[in-house]
This record gives C-alpha cells, structure tokens and sequence, in this order.
C-alpha cells in the first residue's frame, strides 16, 4: 500500500493505493492477510466530510481487521473492473457494500467512464433518438444529464429511470456473483433520496444473493450547504457503525 498527499477536494484527508490499482482509497492501517471485512462503497463509506467514518468506527468498535476500499464517485463498474480492487475483496470473510444510485452504471442510453462512475464518456445513440431535440455533446456529468432530461419531457424520462434499473440490477447481480460472500448490503436513507436511488423493488431482487440488508437512516449535518449537504454527519456515520455491529 503507498500513501499519497490529501485528494484536492477533501484536502483534511490522506490518501492510499493498493497494489497496481489508479483508484484512491481512504489512508488506513494496514491489514495483512486475510480480512474480516471489505467495504466496497462510494463517497459516504470514503467518509467524506467525516473525520471518522463508519469503517474506521466499525473496526475499533467491533475489534475488526477491516479494509475500506470505498472510493469516490465510484460504483460497480469501477469495482468489479479494477483486479487488485477484487483481489482485495476475494480476501475476507465478510464484504458490505453500500448500495450505489442507478447513475453509476452505465446503460444503453450511456456509457460512464470505468473509473469515474459520474463522469459519461459517450452518449449513445438510441438517447439521442429519445431527445433528438437536445445538443448532448457538452454533457459530462450523469446528475447533470439526469435533470436535463427530466425537464425537458417526464414520459421520455421515465423510459431512461426503466433502462438504468435495468443495467443497474444486471451489474449488481454480477458484482454479487463474484465476491466471494457473505455479503451485506449497506441501504442508506438521505432525507432527499439521491437522483435514481434503487427502490425496494431492485434491492428485493438482490436480497437471495446476500446475507442481509441493513437499512439506516441517515441525514446531513445541520444546515450543511453545498456538496456537505448530500453526505451524513457524524452521528449517522455512528449510527450505521452502530447497526452493522449489532448485525455481526
């Protein structure tokens, strides 16, 4: 593992690599061997704006070996593409992972680059049939992509929320196959659901796949602005420490 200077937009916070991997995981202790746990997670597992996430809090807690290998704008693809990151995975007895939006896979509307999983690298065609109207070309990001075509016509809308579900159950499922289990899902409830959050009907689809499903309810911190504001405060971040404990 090499630790690298803090990433500029969380500059309080070190970083690491692991192995050949380009992504950058949360600096932490080192574990050898075999792991109890692996946290495949995005930006709320990372711990963004959070001095002490609930990995790290988990692990003193509950006296675990636990690797967090949660990564910023990252979802399935970026894990189960990265070999060290899976290799990692493959060496403990236990994975959580916190469950992504829909945004973070791509689908036949849109392609999403392989590392950075909000960041679209190619509109497709049958998108641009959808809404021949729209100049695609400048979007980058999916959220921004989301709220455009949201505006612009609800009923077209509704055929893209279908088609990203759909690859988005179909990646999970996939994910799933591939760890070695047993696997915990991590379903975080903001107060304001993120664009595409999965519904009950996707996560009940996965649930034969896995050990459990720990749901919590989490909020910002009080009258965050900006970016702050879609990611927990501290005690959310001990309240899901809290409940995966009880659930071990």
């Amino acid at each position: 593992m090499s630790r690298h200077m803090p990433l500029s937009a969380e500059p309080v916070f070190a970083t690491c690599q692991f192995g050949q991997s380009r992504l950058r995981f949360r600096a932490q202790e080192t574990v050898l061997g075999r792991a109890d746990v692996t946290v495949l997670g995005s930006g709320i597992s990372f711990g963004r704006f959070c001095r002490e996430p609930w990995p790290d809090l988990l692990a003193r807690g509950a006296g675990l070996r636990l690797r967090n290998l949660a990564v910023p704008q990252t979802g399935p693809e970026a894990w189960a593409q990265d070999d060290d990151l899976m290799a990692l995975a493959l060496r403990s007895s236990l994975q959580i992972v916190e469950l992504p939006c829909c945004l973070r896979v791509s689908n036949r509307f849109w392609q999403l680059h392989p590392r950075r999983n909000d960041r679209i690298i190619r509109v497709l065609p049958p998108l641009k049939a959808l809404y021949p109207e729209l100049d695609l070309a400048e979007v980058i990001f999916s959220g921004h992509l989301l709220r455009l075509l949201e505006s612009i016509c609800p009923r077209r809308f509704a055929l893209v929320q279908e088609a990203a579900a759909r690859a988005w159950l179909d990646r999970m499922g996939a994910l799933l196959a591939d760890l070695p289990g047993p696997v915990v899902l991590l379903w975080l409830h903001m107060p304001q659901p993120r664009a595409l959050s999965p519904g009950a009907d996707l996560v009940q689809a996965l649930r034969n796949q896995v050990r459990a499903v720990v749901e919590v309810n989490v909020s910002p911190p009080p009258g965050a602005q900006g970016p702050e504001g879609h990611f927990p405060d501290a005690a959310s971040h001990r309240r899901i420490a809290d409940r995966l404990r009880d659930m071990l």
